[in-house]
């Protein structure tokens, strides 16, 4: 937690109280041949030190350690870096159009267009269509939704995800929660 603080203070210019939580090494997939650090991942106890950080890492795009590049992001669930990254090319292509773009939590594209005016998309088939008019071509994801999405999307949990007991009420509370999923799916298919 120190050496995050003490970065924060020099890299970034933060001054004032920096509470932190905790900080800690992110488990990795890379392999040990790898000169790529792991990630550090820091929970701090205030979010408005958390925006402070953030946005002063952002203004100030590169930050090095020991000639190394690191970047500061916020840390998201895996569905959501999936849904976010559907976004990547064409915020390429806006760049270089000079269109101002964000993504918005959890996966909104935010457009803000050269007459002031800001549209946001709520997923990438909305988005598609407005696009051609800037010349930006989007290939939309399929339209249905695949069952395992849908299941998660609906919080259901297998039981292997929860300490491998479970009772039979919470069985049956699963099962009514499947049904419901599939449900849903089929009508999504409609």
């Amino acid at each position: 937690m120190d050496f995050v603080e003490n970065l924060i203070r020099e890299k970034l210019d933060v001054s004032g109280k920096i509470p932190i939580e905790r900080a800690h090494r992110a488990t990795g997939h890379l392999t040990w041949h790898s000169d790529r650090p792991r990630s550090i991942i820091v929970r701090f106890q205030n979010y408005n030190v958390r925006q402070r950080v953030l946005q002063a890492a952002w203004a100030n795009k590169d930050i090095r350690v020991k000639d190394c590049r690191i970047f500061f992001d916020e840390d998201f669930t895996t569905q959501v870096f999936k849904e976010r990254a559907k976004y990547r090319q064409v915020r390429k292509q806006l760049q270089e159009r000079n269109i101002k773009s964000r993504i918005l939590f959890p996966a909104k594209l935010k457009l803000f267009e050269k007459n002031g005016k800001v549209r946001v998309f709520n997923n990438p088939q909305d988005v598609t269509q407005c696009l051609l008019e800037y010349g930006v071509n989007m290939v939309s994801p399929a339209g249905e939704p695949d069952l395992e999405s849908t299941l998660q999307a609906s919080g259901w949990q297998t039981h292997h995800s929860r300490n491998r007991r479970t009772p039979g009420c919470e069985l049956m509370s699963d099962v009514k929660t499947l049904i419901d999923s599939l449900d849903r799916h089929e009508r999504a298919k409609e």
